[in-house]
């Protein structure tokens, strides 16, 4: 690959400065009452729990939360470790620590034999600071999430499409006054589009599992980005696009 076209690759893989990193996929696959999915593993930026519970033959509840490394040392993603000459990097986590949880409810179809078809709604709530507290952002959400996969005793593979509305309050430093900037909030609302899947492979009970994640968003501001600062500034990309998962999957 020419050297050029591999900047290419990771200038759009890339997003500076991240103050919305998404949920990892969360895709449990239901198809009976009172079943049990849990999932725990390390995506490209953060650490995440994940699962779900069938309620009745039809209708389950989920929920996943994730805690970016930064919230534990100087790396704030795989990125710092390929790459520690520059900001350009795979899997760009920012300069955020991030944390975030969601939750939701839905039902769950079986369709020929190993098919799942899943619809689930619900509400989230993320966080994300900068190690000096200078920037912040707080963000609550809502999301209608479509999983269809397919679902055998050794081998689980799925993926998902959901649409998340979210509204960010952003706080940074706005005017120099008597030589110090003084702190402001600017809220605006953000849509985002994401596409994920799984591969689970392993036992009955235990297996292990990939999952890759993309996210598009849209933020509509009501400032000029350039005064924003940090995440916003040269029209830096305020979100995570791709991210990658690995861990352990255990249905019960």
């Amino acid at each position: 690959m020419k050297p050029h076209s591999l900047f290419i690759i990771v200038v759009f893989l890339s997003g500076c400065s991240t103050m919305y990193i998404p949920s990892a996929p969360n895709i449990p696959l239901f198809t009976e009452k009172k079943e049990t999915n849990i999932n725990v593993g390390l995506s490209t930026n953060s650490l995440f729990l994940s699962g779900g519970y069938a309620v009745s033959s039809k209708y389950a509840m989920i929920i996943s939360s994730s805690l970016s490394y930064g919230n534990f040392g100087k790396y704030y993603d795989v990125g710092d470790l390929l790459y520690s000459g520059g900001e350009i990097t795979f899997f760009y986590g920012g300069s955020f620590k991030h944390r975030n949880i969601e939750l939701g409810f839905g039902e769950f179809y079986s369709y020929y034999e190993f098919g799942v078809l899943e619809f689930y709604g619900g509400l989230g709530y993320g966080n994300a600071i900068v190690s000096n507290k200078i920037y912040e952002n707080n963000y609550g959400s809502i999301f209608f999430q479509v999983n269809n996969g397919l679902k055998k005793t050794n081998f689980e593979l799925g993926g998902s499409f959901k649409l998340v509305g979210s509204y960010l309050f952003y706080y940074y430093p706005d005017e120099l006054i008597d030589g110090t900037y003084q702190n402001t909030t600017m809220d605006f609302p953000v849509i985002s589009c994401q596409l994920g899947g799984v591969i689970r492979f392993g036992n009955e009970n235990f297996k292990f599992f990939i999952s890759p994640g993309l996210n598009l968003s849209k933020g509509f501001f009501n400032a000029d980005r350039d005064d924003l600062g940090e995440g916003f500034s040269n029209h830096e990309t305020f979100y995570t696009i791709w991210h990658l998962s690995l861990g352990l999957s255990v249905n019960f």
